[in-house]
């Protein structure tokens, strides 16, 4: 499963652009942090997402690895692992992104190619990032 993600991830770093930014305000977070005052345009995006679908995916496995390989087999031929596989997929383009813009910690707020960091208030960091935006022109 490892090997898969490491490869959407690998993948989605391909086809993903650098430029321009695909959101207005792109916010990295984590599904611990509490975020407050999210724009509208804001796209939110918790890096850990994909630590969490492998929980769910994984869930009452048996200990037994060929008993465990046989059922998430079974499980990867259901409908729900349709919505699952689109998941991990949004998941690891989110961690491709936030490796491209070099995002460092959590929470980020983007927006223009400039990044404010560890401001759970996104409006707040929007007004910092405006305020820095108008001082360069």
């Amino acid at each position: 499963m490892k090997g898969s993600i490491q490869r959407l991830v690998l993948l989605a770093s391909l086809v993903l652009p650098v430029s321009p930014v695909l959101a207005d305000v792109e916010v990295f977070s984590a599904s611990h942090i509490l975020l407050a005052n999210v724009p509208d345009n804001a796209v939110v995006v918790e890096l850990d997402a994909l630590a969490g679908l492998d929980e769910l995916f994984s869930f009452n496995l048996p200990a037994d690895p060929e008993q465990a390989a046989l059922m998430a087999r079974q499980r990867m031929q259901t409908q729900e692992w349709t919505l699952m596989r689109e998941r991990y997929e949004h998941a690891a383009t989110a961690v491709a992104r936030a490796w491209l813009l070099g995002v460092e910690k959590l929470p980020a707020v983007v927006m223009d190619g400039r990044v404010v960091y560890g401001e759970p208030d996104v409006a707040e960091a929007v007004t910092l990032l405006e305020e820095a935006l108008s001082n360069v022109e």
